[in-house]
């Protein structure tokens, strides 16, 4: 969002975010592409050839159209734009969109993401849309475009060339590694944000990346096997969101687990190889929760296991605590899944 006399301007001249623009000032000129604004201002930002970012007070200048862009990309609304605000109601929005542009001739789908749900997020589309026809990635940025060491541009064009690729599953497509070099793309299930800021944060868990791109080389490299493009895509929004996420830790109260009746399904994330308490040796001061899982599975809420150090396979015979957990009901051993 630009200011109202700035916003008019561009709309006369016919241009839209995206399009490649001139600007001239007395006594210099910069070409880029036009890019969003969060503020209400005279400032033009410029997406440069270099991939660097620039901002340009437009008060005093002469702005002209170059290019238009590409087809504009289909925009999915919604009100909650907070990080962390996605639910499973945007996952059905997005799904069935997903669905339309295939069936509409789409011969790849890349969908731009916050970076802090993007992996629950594609996990769950992996789910929602099966065998996908065509490419379905899934990119983000960990700098905002504003700022000049911002990857959005390398992400977004690797991910582009990466829904050209034979790729038939959902990808995630981020930087492979600090530098601005390649980008992997990893898969849906098996991917992670592992770190706040830093530009190469999404890793695969427990499996390789599918590939590595770059765009700049037109290289694909295949890193694993995956499935590839064709078929019939079929959609099934039937997930249910009456799910519980409980990290299991010292202290953790049997109240906190027999309050969890309601739901339907409860995912505890356990400690190393599959393990909550249970007091398997009587100890008089410990406070095992196993009489409360025992509850609930008996009642028909599944309980299911992941592991607090992500890497790794679950393997709840190991220990008597895991056994315990196993006999009371819970799903999980000799999994390598992520909580997500």
């Amino acid at each position: 969002m630009y200011s109202k006399s700035l916003e008019k301007k561009l709309k006369e001249l016919g241009i839209e975010t995206g399009d490649q623009i001139r600007i001239e000032k007395k006594d210099s000129a910069y070409e880029g592409l036009l890019m969003p604004k969060g503020e209400e201002t005279d400032i033009v930002l410029l997406k440069l050839e270099n991939g660097y970012n620039i901002g340009i007070d437009s008060s005093d200048a002469k702005v002209s159209l170059v290019k238009k862009a590409a087809k504009k990309p289909k925009k999915i609304e919604k009100d909650a734009t907070g990080k962390g605000e996605i639910s499973i109601l945007d996952w059905k929005v997005i799904a069935k969109e997903i669905l339309n542009e295939i069936k509409d001739g789409a011969e790849g789908i890349v969908l731009m993401h916050g970076t802090d749900t993007m992996h629950y997020s594609s996990a769950a589309i992996s789910f929602m849309v099966q065998n996908p026809k065509v490419p379905i990635i899934f990119v983000g940025a960990q700098r905002s475009a504003d700022r000049p060491s911002s990857e959005n541009e390398m992400n977004l064009l690797n991910a582009v060339y990466a829904a050209k690729s034979d790729l038939g599953e959902v990808g995630v497509c981020m930087h492979a590694t600090t530098n601005d070099d390649y980008c992997f793309i990893h898969r849906g299930t098996r991917v992670r944000k592992m770190h706040s800021s830093t530009r190469d944060a999404f890793k695969s868990i427990n499996s390789k990346p599918l590939m590595a791109v770059n765009y700049r080389e037109k290289k694909v490299e295949r890193l694993s096997d995956y499935r590839k493009r064709g078929g019939e895509t079929k959609v099934d929004l039937d997930m249910n969101s009456n799910v519980a996420l409980i990290y299991v830790h010292p202290n953790i109260k049997p109240a906190l687990i027999k309050s969890l009746d309601s739901y339907d399904g409860v995912l505890l994330v356990g400690t190393g190889l599959g393990n909550a308490p249970t007091n398997p040796f009587g100890d008089k001061d410990a406070v095992p929760i196993i009489k409360g899982i025992k509850g609930l599975t008996d009642s028909g809420v599944a309980v299911v296991m992941a592991s607090q150090t992500i890497y790794g396979r679950l393997n709840m015979h190991v220990y008597t605590a895991g056994r315990l957990l196993i006999e009371a009901g819970v799903i999980g051993d000799q999994m390598d899944w992520t909580p997500e």
